[in-house]
């Protein structure tokens, strides 16, 4: 096609074609320009999940687009020359993710990220120890100065990431070799605005870690090279430190990197399709059951085994006519269907595309056909339920809702609905959105009865989904806070008794999820907003503590305390009722106010940082396994309307 062509109204967009994308505020339209891009360049339609289930809001997917409420983004993505996008998420490790052409053409995304299991502040002149697991017997440890790195205050991310959330499992190792991947790290550390931080010249990091390797020869460190599209090697970067125990030192923060071992591949043993029984529909912004988690967990699994059977073939067999291949094929589409009837959502029908795609490359033509057939009425079902209730706060879904439909030959009614209610809110309606994160790391020891000192737990964390959607005529801003609460078990004993003695500090549920609401008005330069409201059914956690205390007699162990839990319930969020519950340590308002205005990618931004404090001394020094911690945030003007200019 020559460059300049424009697709009329209602043409599909293409992958393999590169677009040029832009809007136009004034009419609501849409429109791509083909012309010669970047080759690098390319129309991707996905979706991003953190590896615990839940769609990923406002994940930047390259540097152009950001997900919606539901995870999904489509539009222009930069590809590395090896052919994989780099995806990001606030308190997540970075995740790799190859697009490639699909049913209709679609290019196809789906991608999960690890969120880091423990966050760690290092300032110049500290040290600080970064460990996974057990305090004790740790998985993984690290310690770190801040002399390590070429800023003189960062935060560090740690994490291991299950084998089926690694976007490059199958990617090839650069020296060639036989050996698998069969464990997968992330460490990362970020400055105060959220970018990326290196070691300083002539750092590196010593890292340690627990496998079951014995006295074995130890395993070969690789880290991912996106640009390349390959895990590259480092000899020589581990050594036994004695059975089971490893040193390895890494000569930069990596985002990625791996174990490989000789041996039989991972085979990633399901439970079979669509054994975990339908629980119901998923809402918007709802945190996935137990069974769409363990649906999501099996259907990972199978997708992780036809890439390590895949890559088994390569050079030595035809997978397209591999029994083994077909079989796992089968498996795989059988539950993308039980998921996609059970949870008629987006996951479940990005799910059906990618089943559909890899059924298309293994020439059963029948199945891809099926397969993309009801991932498209899917999507018809949820572009009618969008349109009959979306609203300003959800222009980007519908944004992104319309490009689906084009891509996957979707009802053209519907396409013609999204476009004309898009255009309505284009000419009244401006969206900032924003995501607000908070790590309190764990106490070395107990807070308020030092004796007692870390032995396991992670980071506890709130993340924040802010939408502020403001009426162009009226100034009228309907704000909504989308929260989620992770609290997992943190652990301190008195180690110095012969006898059991620990307290045990989690959230309940946890993971959890809330809505809190807020109004006010914006004039396109000045926001006036209200404090936070618990939206109609909003659950709170509660904060509980477990005793376990046993002293001695007799020579022996008796138990005085057998873990008696001590709930503090009714946690719905710091910027709320802060710790001490006398009020927020900081407003939403006082972050707009406060925080650093600049241009970004995606439009105006506004961000800060600020230490919060741990309130009282007591109770509260004793209700939460932290004294303080860092909390982030950032808005971004996505849709700006105002000011109005005359």
């Amino acid at each position: 096609m020559p460059a300049g062509w424009e697709p009329a109204p209602g043409a599909p967009i293409r992958a393999g074609d590169h677009y040029e994308q832009r809007e136009s505020i004034a009419s609501g339209c849409r429109f791509f320009r083909l012309r010669q891009l970047d080759g690098h360049v390319t129309a991707v339609l996905g979706l991003v999940q953190s590896a615990t289930g839940e769609p990923l809001v406002n994940a930047q997917v390259g540097q152009r687009q950001l997900s919606d409420a539901e995870g999904v983004f489509a539009g222009l993505v930069e590809v590395t020359p090896g052919g994989w996008m780099t995806l990001r998420a606030a308190g997540h490790a970075t995740g790799y993710a190859r697009p490639a052409s699909g049913p209709g053409g679609t290019a196809l995304v789906e991608a999960w990220l690890t969120p880091f299991a423990i966050f760690q502040r290092v300032e110049s002149g500290q040290t600080a120890r970064l460990f996974l697991g057990d305090a004790a017997v740790p998985r993984v440890e690290v310690t770190l100065e801040g002399a390590d790195f070429a800023s003189n205050r960062v935060t560090v991310g740690l994490c291991e990431l299950k084998l089926p959330d690694v976007g490059p499992l199958a990617a090839p190792l650069e020296p060639a070799d036989d050996r698998h991947l069969t464990a997968a790290f992330s460490m990362e550390a970020f400055d105060s605005d959220g970018n990326a931080v290196s070691l300083a010249a002539e750092r590196q990091v010593e890292v340690r870690i627990r496998d079951d390797g014995g006295t074995n020869t130890p395993p070969l460190l690789a880290w991912f090279d996106a640009d390349a599209g390959k895990w590259r090697a480092l000899p020589a970067a581990c050594e036994r430190a004695g059975p089971n125990r490893l040193t390895c030192h890494w000569p930069a923060t990596l985002p990625l990197c791996g174990l490989f071992e000789a041996g039989p591949a991972p085979r990633f043993d399901t439970t079979g399709p669509g054994l975990h029984g339908r629980t119901g529909g998923s809402q918007l912004h709802q945190d996935p059951s137990a069974a769409e988690a363990a649906f999501d967990e099996d259907y990972k699994r199978h997708r992780a085994r036809l890439q390590v059977r895949l890559r088994e073939l390569e050079g030595v067999g035809d997978p397209t006519q591999d029994a083994e291949t077909h079989a796992i094929m089968a498996d795989m589409a059988a539950q993308a269907r039980a998921y996609a009837a059970a949870y008629p959502n987006e996951r479940g029908k990005v799910k059906l595309l990618n089943a559909a795609y890899q059924a298309g490359l293994l020439g059963e033509e029948a199945l891809m056909e099926q397969l993309h057939g009801e991932a498209t009425q899917l999507a018809n079902d949820l572009a009618r339920s969008l349109l009959g209730k979306g609203d300003c706060g959800r222009v980007r879904e519908m944004l992104h809702m319309e490009a689906q439909l084009q891509l996957m030959g979707g009802d053209e009614a519907l396409i013609e609905g999204l476009r004309q209610k898009i255009e309505q809110l284009y000419q009244e309606c401006d969206l900032w959105i924003g995501t607000i994160q908070f790590t309190g790391w764990p106490s070395p020891s107990h807070p308020g009865l030092k004796p007692y000192v870390l032995q396991s737990g992670g980071s506890w964390s709130e993340r924040h989904e802010v939408k502020m959607a403001t009426h162009a005529k009226t100034r009228v801003l309907t704000g909504e806070d989308f929260i989620k609460l992770d609290f997992p078990e943190v652990v301190f004993e008195k180690t110095d008794d012969p006898c059991e003695q620990s307290i045990t500090f989690f959230g309940r549920p946890t993971p959890a999820s809330l809505t809190m609401n807020f109004g006010g008005s914006y004039d396109g330069r000045v926001f006036q907003v209200s404090q936070l409201v618990p939206a109609t059914g909003a659950q709170p956690v509660s904060v509980v503590q477990r005793w376990v205390i046993q002293g001695e007699e007799d020579g022996g162990c008796i138990t005085i305390i057998p873990g008696q839990e001590f709930p503090f319930p009714n946690y719905y969020t710091l910027i709320w009722h802060g710790f001490d519950r006398l009020g927020p340590p900081i407003t939403i308002q006082e972050m707009l106010d406060g925080g650093t205005r600049s241009a970004g990618p995606f439009g105006e931004v506004i961000r800060g940082y600020e230490q919060i404090q741990n309130g009282l001394p007591f109770p509260n020094a004793g209700r939460y396994p932290f004294t303080s911690g860092w909390l982030t945030w950032q808005f971004i003007h996505v849709k700006k309307l105002l000011p109005l200019e005359p």
